[in-house]
């Protein structure tokens, strides 16, 4: 099985309208010097400082995006250790073997990328156990070679990368310029899992799913993308790519949106191109034969209530610029993704390479790990998942009792936000059709606002985690 953990970055310098001091070499999406490892010009291909040279794909670029066929080779500059970890629920150790570190950019949207090797292939389908390889990844230890910072999980690795590409790809001026850390944002973790399974029964079509597990204190994004073992690898390899690009360039999207709401930055030209951009992307009439406004509606379907919080952003942006034609493009973007979030949720199929099937299922929840996945009745019938049902008052009682505990040790404001983001939970469980996005994000907030609160916030997010479980968020 191949486990991705991704740290999408997003670099606004370039939507600035003043100087930026920003290094220009390498060009993204397409560098101007890059030479094969060893050879006699090797030493003249681009880099960036502390990280790395750029390299081309060896097999070749597997999407229609030009900043996939380049990267940066970071392999000798993110340090690596602690690569087994232990779940109570599984009677063996999970094993990582590191594969590549590297990162893409676009100019604004990048995505450092670290893949291991994990042996789960021959345990079969059983979500428990690859979750479990997401989480042993995500919990292996990282610092940066030469940096002064302690190593830490990759879970929360983010900040150091983003820190660090934000130094190295500035220039150094006479009068001392620090760049504010906000030029270069980093947004919630995700994790891709390639998995072949070993199967006697008649190979299943790809599988996709999508599950939103609280790590170390940290919601990520999983994304797990399944076959048979003897299926094409290149299907896969090019399906991962995409649900990789999706997840960094809605990353951006929300943080973009989100510097405007705030009037960090201003709608100009810089910004309209990128938002023209990325509409773009989104409305693509196809793509790898896939008809796009399908292939994203079931993506994001798999991911339900994740992807809200863009939508709503696009709709209220799209009154705010200048262009008509860039207006219609935001409003029309919004509408196909909403549409994913009006359907019942479903796993997501491949058929043959190209035809797109949604089969009925059943939404199974896994309480102990926190996740939630859907069990189709024709290719996940033999699939033990856990029970269903929960004692909701229970565990919200429980959740409100362990926010209380966080007051003296988090500030008084974000005590109060706490305990006013457990209250609207609590109102929204009463209503008669509850805001299901809206509890999903106020309970991921919630997780934010617990961090460095020690055992108190621990305790916080435990609860969080067993009451999304519950309600299937």
């Amino acid at each position: 099985m191949l486990v991705v953990v991704q740290h999408p970055v997003v670099d606004v310098r370039g939507l600035l309208p003043g100087p930026d001091h920003r290094i220009d070499s390498p060009k993204w999406p397409h560098p101007l010097r890059v030479h094969p490892r060893g050879s006699q010009d090797d030493c003249r291909t681009d880099f960036i400082r502390g990280l790395g040279p750029v390299r081309r794909r060896m097999r070749g670029n597997p999407s229609p995006w030009l900043n996939e066929s380049f990267y940066v080779d970071a392999r000798n500059r993110i340090v690596l250790s602690r690569m087994r970890g232990t779940e109570p629920r599984l009677p063996f150790r999970v094993r990582l073997k590191p594969l590549f570190r590297r990162f893409y950019s676009d100019g604004v949207v990048g995505r450092f990328e670290i893949g291991f090797f994990c042996d789960l292939d021959f345990r079969g389908l059983d979500l428990a156990t690859i979750t479990s390889g997401a989480r042993t990844a995500l919990g292996v230890l990282a610092r940066i070679r030469g940096g002064a910072a302690e190593p830490q999980p990759l879970a929360h690795f983010g900040q150091a990368l983003a820190g660090h590409l934000l130094s190295a790809t500035t220039r150094r001026t006479a009068d001392g310029f620090t760049p504010p850390r906000w030029w270069v944002s980093v947004g919630t973790p995700g994790v891709f899992l390639e998995l072949q399974q070993r199967s006697k029964d008649e190979p299943p079509p790809v599988r996709l799913w999508h599950t939103s597990p609280i790590v170390t204190n940290t919601p990520v994004s999983c994304w797990t993308i399944a076959d048979s073992a003897d299926s094409d690898r290149e299907l896969l390899r090019r399906l991962r790519v995409q649900v990789s690009h999706l997840h960094a360039d809605l990353a951006a999207l929300e943080t973009v949106l989100g510097f405007c709401r705030s009037g960090r930055l201003a709608p100009g030209a810089g910004v309209e191109d990128f938002l023209d951009d990325m509409c773009g992307k989104l409305l693509r009439p196809e793509r790898h034969g896939l008809r796009q406004r399908e292939y994203l509606t079931e993506v994001i379907d798999a991911a339900h209530g994740y992807y809200a919080d863009r939508i709503w952003m696009l709709q209220v942006l799209s009154n705010q610029v200048s262009s008509k034609g860039l207006a219609r493009k935001l409003t029309d973007a919004a509408t196909m993704l909403s549409e994913a979030l009006e359907r019942p949720r479903g796993n997501f199929y491949l058929i043959n390479g190209g035809d797109l099937v949604q089969e009925k299922n059943e939404t199974v929840v896994h309480g102990s790990a926190g996740v939630v996945a859907s069990k189709s009745t024709v290719t996940m019938r033999d699939v033990n998942m856990g029970t269903q049902g929960a004692d909701l008052a229970a565990l919200v009682e429980k959740l409100e009792a362990e926010v209380a505990a966080l007051r003296g040790k988090v500030t008084d404001e974000a005590a109060d936000q706490a305990e006013d983001a457990v209250a609207s939970v609590n109102k929204e469980l009463a209503a008669k059709e509850p805001d299901k996005p809206g509890m999903l994000r106020r309970l991921n907030a919630l997780v934010a606002l617990a961090k460095g609160a020690g055992g108190a916030g621990t305790a916080v997010a435990a609860a969080v985690t067993a009451l999304r479980a519950a309600l299937g968020l």
